[in-house]
């Protein structure tokens, strides 16, 4: 559906930050050797050509700890160049005519839930153009390779070095582990899509620390790993929470400052990860807080059948970091923000078009205690937009140009099951 076709398309993986955070501000050393790849040289080369990302390649090897990486090509390509062939894959598609007429529905709902701003999905270029402003590279399979954003700048510092290894280690995780297949396997809405990631961009992001640190002369020996990645999460997380579009930074932000942390803790167990993955962010925010993972509850509901002339065209779990970041955008404190997050149980929202092209949309959602359902629900005052109801544990939401009245007996029968 619409939404996550916007998945489907962004949902390659990316590298979107740096390394920061270390414990040896300043000036740095000449490189240093890592302790796993005491042999290979990792002084900073021009990415650009061939031999240096022969290099990198080996580097990023030695650093996941397997013994042969695949062949991987590697190019060079303007933003404007990255932009028109994803554009041109989105068309080529087979199921976008009805999507594309969806999308509004789709942006508007989420729009209306502060997680979107108009235009974002229906605009010209749209979400697309916004996420490669924000890249500086991109795995894409194992067909295409590496694509790296030229903006006109160098590429042989340590920074631009430690980019191209995170895509390589991507490259190195899809020979080892078929990300499609993993995905295809595991995915079910955006929330889960978001939770998969931490996987394969926390283990990317956790090399690159490690290559990025070792090029700029530190000895990953006495880095604090805890407080560094801990402080990274941090810097990471912040603006996605003052984006005017939570649900596209969202993207750029949550694998990476969560999955970090997550992989330096399971290092070099990489298997273990693909294996029992999260599934939803609740798990991530759980396991990063060190405290016990609640599964969600089974809401027990399916999509309101539509009547009146109004069709379905979309749903989609947006689970508890987009819980956070819808309630802080609709007025919620950050820290109760926050808390809604690790108070989420479930939820399902089911956007619907209507005969003359108007929008309607419902949001259900389980929490762990009523305490927090009253505090979503208060939202309702200084967002008129929105209609908010609340009985016991369960929230509904619902928005959009019309209440159709089978989208109010579904909000009443869900309120009211025990």
């Amino acid at each position: 559906m619409a939404t996550l076709r916007v998945w489907a398309l962004l949902g390659l993986s990316a590298t979107v930050i740096a390394c920061s955070g270390d414990d040896h501000p300043g000036a740095a050393d000449p490189s240093r050797a890592l302790p796993e790849c005491p042999e290979i040289d990792n002084s900073p080369c021009d990415t650009r050509t061939p031999a240096c990302q022969k290099r990198l390649l080996a580097f990023a090897g030695c650093i996941y700890g397997v013994s042969q990486t695949p062949n991987v090509p590697v190019r060079v390509v303007t933003e404007e160049q990255l932009v028109e062939e994803l554009s041109a894959e989105d068309d080529d598609a087979d199921d976008n005519a009805d999507d594309d007429a969806d999308l509004p529905h789709s942006e508007r709902a989420l729009v209306d839930l502060r997680l979107l701003q108009p235009g974002d999905l229906t605009g010209d270029g749209g979400s697309l153009v916004q996420i490669v402003a924000s890249i500086d590279g991109v795995y894409q399979d194992a067909e295409r390779g590496i694509a790296l954003v030229d903006r006109g700048e160098p590429r042989s510092d340590a920074d631009a070095n430690a980019l191209l290894l995170h895509e390589f280690v991507h490259a190195i995780q899809d020979a080892e582990f078929d990300l499609e297949a993993w995905r295809e396997k595991h995915a079910r809405g955006s929330d889960s899509t978001l939770a998969l990631r931490t996987v394969t961009e926390g283990q990317a992001t956790y090399a690159q620390f490690r290559a990025y640190l070792a090029m700029t002369g530190r000895d990953v020996t006495r880095i604090d790993w805890d407080r560094t990645l801990s402080n990274f999460r941090d810097d990471v997380i912040a603006p996605a929470f003052e984006a005017p579009s939570p649900f596209l930074a969202s993207i750029t932000t949550f694998p990476y400052a969560y999955g970090a942390a997550s992989a330096f803790r399971s290092w070099p167990d990489h298997a273990a990860q693909f294996d029992s993955p999260p599934l939803t962010t609740l798990e991530v925010l759980s396991r990063d807080a060190g405290i016990a993972f609640t599964e969600p509850a089974e809401l027990g509901v399916e999509p309101p059948t539509p009547d009146g002339g109004y069709r379905l065209v979309d749903g989609d779990s947006l689970g508890a970091f987009q819980l956070s970041l819808s309630a802080h955008g609709l007025g919620v404190a950050l820290y109760a923000a926050q808390n809604l997050a690790q108070a989420w149980r479930g939820d399902a929202l089911w956007v619907y078009a209507g005969p003359d092209g108007e929008t309607s949309w419902v949001w259900l959602l389980q929490f762990a205690d009523p305490t927090f359902a009253d505090q979503l629900v208060a939202v309702q005052q200084s967002n008129p937009h929105l209609d908010a109801a609340a009985f016991g544990e369960r929230v509904v939401l619902t928005g959009g140009d019309a209440r159709p009245q089978f989208l109010i007996d579904a909000s009443v029968a869900f309120l009211a099951a025990p």
